[in-house]
């Protein structure tokens, strides 16, 4: 495992953690989101944790992106130990990813018999398989061994009859309560999945009846850990049905938009060292958000995963995975005409209407994946499959994009000074368009320069915005800007019954025709 982290994170170690994974818009912001979780838990800021201090003075804006709660764990003794917050967060990327490796090793080793090869070989590609790491864009999505808690739970639940059923129930319903306190993709997909598996089943005799019996035996700790969840998960529930009703669901052409058509399942990222020269041939050139794309996870690769399918048919786990992995392929394959059958699914699936990039289902399904060819390996001589999992591991292997964590802290602190001393309700920050700035990195600066300060900002990067707020773009070059953001700001206020009272607005210095930052203050 040790080893596979250093593969995969070569840049980091070699460059000493100057660099972090990702970019300086979406990951800048998941490192904000769990940052704040940490201070809020340790008492450093106060007031609701459902108000976070972005899109001020809006409430409920917690549950905006995912609150990544679930995370906190193996980030917040790191904080605790004396790390800075840009360091703790590429070590919790680390971990998180060790998590992964360890989890389903365990699972594939202890639960279901297989043998180191084979064990190493499943759990290297559910935790840094090449479409995973794409998406370490958005590292929300990397912790997953949640989801290996509650497929544990499964399979304690319904094929170890000597174990006591309520462990069963409390692993599957605690996995699924801390996944969704991590992030609402995997916990959606999770639900989904089991669904289709729980349809599937039903509709087999040999598994129908088991199934049957074996949920009317353990009716009580079933009932009992699910209830206990509900009561724990009520808190997120009623406030992001909250925000719901303020900010709307996601309308079906905006899902439309980032389901995977076929080529997504053959992809894989332009800095993949085996594939990386063929990226591009399989694009459909529909979707500019290439690295929701990206999921494929190297020829050989899915070979072993659909013999691995195939081998494994008669095995009742590898048999329902197979069948829930080929059912969500074809439920949201987006066709070159734009027709999916997701279009019913949106329809009727409770939170369907909630979740927008499905193509993220690829990234869910290396659970699946890793078993099916973690199969495949199992079955072969030794030296047969040390050979496959070279294979496996080579097809993964990339270079990912990062930033430089020290470059953008400078970003925070300058203009965390500029706005040091004040007394201002909220403030505003609008930088130069001439710079290095774009609208992400000036939201990200902000909300980090927020937690700096202790002053709360109108600005965000998250998935979701309040309805009114015009401040996508805050970047000022001319005296235009300067009015359609004051606009903007009256506008603000008068939704928000003249809050915030004071602001603090930075921006460039257009009297001057300088582009240093200069303060005003905005007063209702």
């Amino acid at each position: 495992m040790l080893i596979a982290v250093l593969a995969v994170h070569a840049s980091m170690f070699r460059k000493n953690f100057a660099y972090t994974p990702g970019d300086q818009s979406d990951a800048a912001g998941i490192a904000w989101f769990i940052e704040r979780d940490y201070l809020w838990v340790t008492g450093a800021e106060h007031g609701s944790y459902w108000d976070s201090p972005m899109l001020y003075p809006q409430r409920d804006t917690a549950t905006y992106s995912d609150t990544l709660l679930g995370g906190l764990p193996f980030y917040a003794p790191i904080r605790a130990a004396g790390a800075d917050p840009q360091t703790a967060f590429q070590l919790w990327i680390l971990i998180a990813g060790c998590l992964n490796y360890l989890s389903l090793y365990i699972l594939l080793k202890k639960l279901l018999g297989y043998g180191e090869i084979a064990s190493n070989a499943g759990a290297f590609l559910f935790a840094f398989g090449s479409s995973r790491m794409m998406q370490e864009w958005h590292p929300q999505l990397v912790p997953e061994c949640y989801v290996v808690l509650s497929l544990a739970g499964l399979i304690f639940l319904f094929r170890d009859e000597k174990r006591r059923p309520i462990w069963g129930a409390a692993l599957f319903f605690g996995g699924l309560l801390l996944q969704i306190y991590t992030g609402v993709y995997w916990a959606f997909f999770l639900v989904f999945c089991v669904v289709l598996a729980l349809v599937f089943a039903l509709c087999r005799r040999d598994w129908r009846n088991p199934l049957l019996n074996r949920l009317r035996e353990q009716a009580w700790p079933i009932g009992g850990a699910a209830v206990a969840s509900l009561v724990l998960v009520a808190p997120l529930m009623v406030h992001s049905v909250h925000t719901a009703q303020q900010v709307g669901t996601r309308s079906y052409e905006e899902v439309r938009y980032l389901l995977p058509g076929w080529t997504s399942w053959f992809q894989q990222m332009p800095g993949c060292l085996v594939y990386g020269r063929l990226y591009g041939f399989f694009d459909s050139h529909r979707n500019p958000s290439w690295w929701e794309d990206s999921n494929g996870l190297g020829f050989a690769t899915t070979a072993m995963i659909c013999l691995g399918f195939w081998a494994g048919r008669r095995r009742p786990l590898v048999a329902l995975l197979g069948l829930v992995s080929v059912a969500s392929v074809i439920l949201t394959l987006r066709l070159p005409s734009g027709w999916s059958l997701w279009a019913g699914v949106y329809s009727v699936f409770p939170g369907a209407n909630g979740v927008r990039a499905i193509c993220r289902i690829a990234v869910f399904l290396t659970l699946p994946f890793a078993v099916a060819a973690a199969t495949w390996i199992q079955g072969r001589a030794p030296r047969a499959g040390l050979l496959l999992a070279a294979i496996l591991v080579l097809e993964q292997v990339g270079t990912l994009s990062s930033y430089e964590k020290r470059d953008y802290q400078f970003l925070v602190d300058r203009t965390s000074e500029t706005l040091r001393g004040q007394k201002c309700e909220a403030f505003l920050f609008s930088p130069s368009k001439r710079e290095v700035w774009s609208p992400a990195l000036a939201h990200t600066v902000a909300m980090w320069t927020s937690l700096s300060t202790g002053i709360p900002t109108v600005n965000a990067w998250t998935s979701a915005y309040a309805p009114g707020w015009a401040f996508y773009d805050t970047r000022v070059s001319t005296t235009e800007d300067i009015a359609r953001l004051r606009t903007a700001i009256a506008k603000w206020r008068d939704l928000h019954d003249g809050y915030p009272r004071s602001l603090c607005w930075i921006h460039p210095d257009l009297a001057h025709g300088s582009d240093d930052a200069v303060r005003t203050l905005v007063e209702h």
